[in-house]
């Protein structure tokens, strides 16, 4: 599974890079979501001596922004494509203390207690052992240091009425992928897709770890689809992201647990 997630970053590392800077509601919620993350970053005061790993780099638009506040910065990816254009990043924001490597987050070539910060934005959906990888950022951060994660939220309600991605019929779901398994007529997908959790599952990755959740918050309220298409035209998808997000910040119960991400900052004990 890891091989064809890296195939699909590999493939599409523009398309990433590029994310960050479109208009749709795509690009409104990533905005949305590394601001917040920053926005806590800086909330915990760290030293400017702080030694911050970032996995999942992508495209390195974090990575920057965190050499930009002094942090000394390992920035890991797995695919070389990406790194390549956090590279470029990295040298034309003049930073010296940003390193790059490829490596693999279930397995970290660190030593225990490392950093003070790990930072892991948009990666936890795309590993085969979620659980495995956050139990790496642990070990790889000081007694009472932070980790700053997301990953996607399977009860978003962008989803609700759409019979191919609601919770509510993942059961039929899985039913009717085992019987096409066993005629020998399923198709995988052609591209590796983002595995979605539940908000106690990766809460339960986190206590496992030795992690004791300090904040949390979904975010991101598009695009809303119907049988996996888009049916609402992009400008509209960002009008009511906007006005669903408001209302979940209010704390709307329907809402304030159903964004499609899960941002959450945990301490490790000490």
């Amino acid at each position: 599974m890891q091989g064809r997630v890296i195939d699909r970053f590999q493939k599409d590392a523009l398309a990433w890079d590029s994310l960050y800077e479109r208009a749709d509601v795509y690009g409104q919620v990533h905005r949305l979501r590394q601001r917040l993350a920053l926005e806590w970053t800086d909330s915990l005061a760290l030293s400017p001596e702080a030694r911050v790993l970032e996995l999942g780099c992508g495209a390195g638009h974090t990575s920057v922004a965190l050499g930009q506040r002094g942090y000394s910065v390992d920035a890991v990816d797995s695919t070389s494509a990406m790194l390549q254009i956090t590279r470029a990043k990295v040298t034309e924001a003049g930073l010296s203390d940003v390193r790059l490597t490829l490596q693999d987050a279930h397995r970290l070539a660190y030593p225990d207690a490392a950093y003070d910060l790990v930072v892991a934005l948009g990666v936890v959906p795309w590993l085969h052992s979620p659980g495995l990888a956050v139990g790496e950022m642990a070990r790889v951060l000081q007694p009472g240091g932070y980790l700053l994660a997301s990953f996607d939220n399977r009860a978003r309600v962008t989803h609700t009425f759409d019979p191919r991605n609601t919770p509510a019929l993942g059961g039929a779901r899985r039913a009717i992928k085992g019987l096409l398994k066993k005629a020998g007529r399923y198709r995988p997908p052609e591209k590796a897709l983002a595995t979605m959790h539940r908000l106690k599952e990766f809460d339960s990755f986190l206590e496992d770890a030795g992690l004791v959740r300090v904040r949390a918050v979904t975010l991101g309220f598009g695009a809303f689809t119907y049988m996996g298409r888009r049916f609402l035209k992009d400008d509209t998808s960002v009008r009511l992201h906007h006005r669903l997000q408001a209302r979940a910040d209010k704390g709307v119960p329907i809402l304030k647990h159903r964004g499609n991400q899960y941002l959450v900052l945990a301490r490790k004990a000490g």
